[in-house]
């Protein structure tokens, strides 16, 4: 597991207020094990400009330690910061793990990325509106563990490398963009087996998310 020091805070359950970052970003990526790879460093730097925790996974890697870090960080989110924040319908209540984007990597001078492990992992935790450094990044979502509670939006890159970065933090940080026909048809079609899936996608986002299990 790769982190930097603004999530390492949050793994050891340490967050005050004034160190306080928002939720983390996870990179998801195979055999991202080690902070010589070339993915891990312009991700890095976006996180260090941003002042944003960082926390990068191999394919199957536990999270366990995440999980524990992100209840305990939740407390930040409840009106009086002493427990974490919960979630409730009425017929349940859930404590809340708040996670900013899961960004599945792609290998360098490979096609292939690691949705289905971002997938799964994002399924676990949970996308909180506010309170973060990634400008409309967080204006979508990926499942719905319970109607109403999402889990926070995949995205992949669509270039390798510092391109690819680079072109997903821009959209981020810029100013938005419109809907387009096959922007709307796709979310229309995710509607189908997600209901109401379109209610909570920027459609400007559509080409750069993963918006099913790809499993």
């Amino acid at each position: 597991m790769l982190t930097n020091i603004v999530a390492d805070a949050i793994l050891a359950q340490t967050v005050t207020t004034a160190t306080f970052a928002g939720p983390p970003l996870i990179l998801v990526g195979n055999d991202l094990t080690s902070t010589d790879d070339e993915r891990w460093a312009p991700w890095l730097q976006f996180a260090t400009d941003v002042t944003a925790p960082l926390i990068g996974l191999n394919v199957g890697e536990n999270v366990d330690i995440i999980t524990a870090g992100l209840r305990a960080y939740s407390r930040f989110w409840d009106y009086a910061r002493v427990r974490p924040a919960r979630w409730s319908d009425g017929l349940r209540t859930v404590d809340l793990l708040p996670c900013g984007p899961v960004v599945a990597l792609q290998n360098l001078g490979d096609a292939q990325y690691a949705a289905v492990a971002a997938w799964q992992v994002a399924a676990r935790w949970h996308r909180l509106g506010g309170r973060h450094r990634f400008g409309k990044a967080m204006l979508a979502i990926s499942s719905e563990s319970y109607p109403g509670l999402f889990s926070p939006p995949v995205y992949y890159p669509r270039a390798a490398g510092d391109s690819g970065v680079a072109e997903l933090v821009n959209l981020w940080l810029g100013s938005g963009g419109s809907a387009t026909p096959s922007t709307v048809a796709t979310l229309q079609q995710e509607d189908l087996t997600h209901p109401n899936m379109s209610a909570h996608v920027a459609p400007y986002l559509v080409p750069y998310l993963v918006l099913h299990d790809p499993a």
